[in-house]
């Protein structure tokens, strides 16, 4: 196992981050799929919510822009705010958020 300290979390010691590492190591490749589908869905409602706070009066279509500017940079939020703005004026409903 490598020790490379810069992959361990500041707040997880090398032991614990060590231990982290073999326990998922052991587990099933279903396991494992298990495990990130849990932590990706855990970051994209982290991210909502830290959108929600940061803009509160945002439409759905504004909390995607930011969303994209968050992930992506300004040049492709640019790019898509009026493909976006286009897209809900012509079907009057906001695009889903995810």
């Amino acid at each position: 196992m490598s020790s490379d300290c810069a992959a361990v979390p500041a707040d997880t010691s090398l032991d614990v981050w060590k231990m982290q590492i073999e326990a998922i190591r052991n587990k099933s490749v279903a396991e494992r799929l298990q495990l990130a589908e849990r932590r990706q869905s855990w970051l994209r409602q982290t991210e909502e919510d830290f959108l929600r706070r940061r803009f509160p009066e945002a439409t759905p279509t504004q909390i995607i822009v930011e969303r994209i500017r968050h992930r992506h940079g300004d040049e492709l939020a640019r790019t898509v705010e009026p493909l976006l703005i286009a897209r809900v004026a012509r079907t009057d409903t906001a695009p889903s958020p995810r």
